[in-house]
């Protein structure tokens, strides 16, 4: 549903952008050129750029040529992501190419593992876009997702920290009453050994005090 919804804000803005369907043949080339342009600039093969975002080489070219006008919504995400750039840049929505919106992959990744998708559509401003299947989508400010990110990392990281201090606090007791079982074995073994001098003593004086009665 997200990507359907996302491909028709493209064509929209296509539309409002150009207001004239005779032009979008330059807009695809000029797509087609800013891949190729980015790549170039980044120093990457076309094999490099296939195997980050597991498309073939083929495809790769036919984006670059302008042979293939519709790249997917998703495709779109991992070659701005390979290109270190915004899929806003590649479609020509906004002018430096390191005009990234600020949605970091990890925390994607995390988000993706609740249920939720977050992701960093083209829109008119970069909008970031939070999806959930069962409750809908909408739009985000940038100023919004950095308070759900950072308040979300500051939590992970209060209770990383709590269950990393209970773990040592245990793991320090458990090494301290292992300490303690071990010298109370090493007094074991000391006094063993001094009682067994002694009954080795007391044995041989007895054994001297029978010879000295016999002679």
């Amino acid at each position: 549903m997200l990507i359907i919804w996302a491909k028709w804000v493209i064509l929209v803005k296509n539309k409002d952008v150009k207001g004239d369907t005779m032009k979008q043949p330059e807009e695809y080339r000029a797509i087609a050129q800013r891949i190729k342009q980015r790549r170039t600039e980044l120093n990457l093969s076309l094999q490099d750029v296939a195997d980050m975002t597991d498309m073939s080489k083929s495809t790769l070219q036919r984006y670059e040529s302008g042979s293939i006008r519709n790249i997917p919504l998703q495709k779109l995400g991992m070659l701005a992501s390979a290109l270190q750039t915004s899929a806003d840049w590649i479609l020509g929505w906004c002018k430096k190419p390191d005009d990234i919106p600020p949605v970091d992959a990890d925390f994607r990744k995390f988000i993706r593992s609740l249920g939720f998708e977050i992701q960093a559509w083209p829109g008119y401003k970069s909008n970031i876009y939070l999806h959930n299947s069962d409750i809908g989508h909408a739009p985000i400010t940038k100023e919004e997702y950095e308070q759900f990110r950072d308040s979300m990392v500051a939590y992970a990281e209060f209770n990383a920290s709590n269950l990393l201090q209970k773990a040592l606090e245990r793991d320090h007791a458990r090494i301290s009453e292992d300490l303690q079982k071990l010298e109370k074995f090493v007094e074991y073994m000391k006094q063993t050994k001094e009682e067994r001098g002694k009954d080795s003593n007391v044995e041989g004086g007895e054994s001297s005090s029978g010879s000295s009665g016999m002679v």
